[in-house]
């Protein structure tokens, strides 16, 4: 199988929306023993809610829902603290609003991958596809160095805990359509819709 992604892997940095930005990956149970710290911000989109999960090492999530800004299921799943971890302003009461929070600048610039050696290969592979292309899990797979591993792949692209920074929406199945996504295939269309690919719901025979 030809690799359509030319990707290394060990590399420190990477682009992301136009910025260079620093990556760093560890194993999963290392971010259960750092200061995390999470926070509603604007979200891309006015019909989800956005929330963030960073620490001293950088951004570790991003997540939307559309269900209220207190119900993320998933991200309380991935990041069960018994304290509750919610950062507001003083005077603000509506969780479900927005609020202006203040990272760290090292956060800002920085990705924390908290995976499998397997998982930050791909996603570090999703870093590599640029804005406004797609590709395929088959590719992704081959690219991360398992090229029979596409099931393997797809279940690392669906567990990237970085929306949109790691760009997972970015890959489709090759029988077509766009595909599950974490928070909903619409979800999904809107991301892809902003970099210029549209994408019928109609699959290959």
């Amino acid at each position: 199988m030809h690799c359509v992604i030319t990707v290394v892997v060990a590399a420190d940095y990477a682009e992301v929306h136009g910025r260079k930005v620093r990556i760093v990956c560890q194993n999963p149970e290392s971010s259960y023993a750092e200061d995390l710290r999470y926070a509603f911000i604007a979200s891309p989109f006015p019909e989800y809610r956005c929330a963030i999960v960073w620490g001293e090492k950088g951004l570790y999530g991003v997540f939307l829902s559309t269900c209220g800004a207190v119900e993320f299921p998933e991200l309380f799943k991935k990041y069960p603290w018994k304290q509750p971890w919610l950062d507001v302003h003083p005077d603000q009461t509506d969780t479900s609003a927005p609020v202006d929070i203040e990272i760290p600048e090292q956060a800002r610039g920085t990705l924390v991958l908290s995976g499998t050696p397997f998982q930050c290969r791909v996603w570090r592979t999703l870093l590599c596809i640029p804005g406004g292309e797609f590709r395929y899990y088959a590719d992704i797979a081959c690219a991360a160095g398992s090229p029979r591993a596409w099931r393997a792949a797809a279940s690392a692209v669906a567990a990237n805990p970085l929306l949109w920074l790691v760009p997972c929406h970015r890959v489709l199945p090759r029988r077509g359509g766009v595909g599950s996504y974490r928070c909903g295939s619409d979800i999904k269309r809107l991301f892809l819709a902003r970099e210029g690919i549209f994408f019928s719901d109609e699959r290959l025979p």
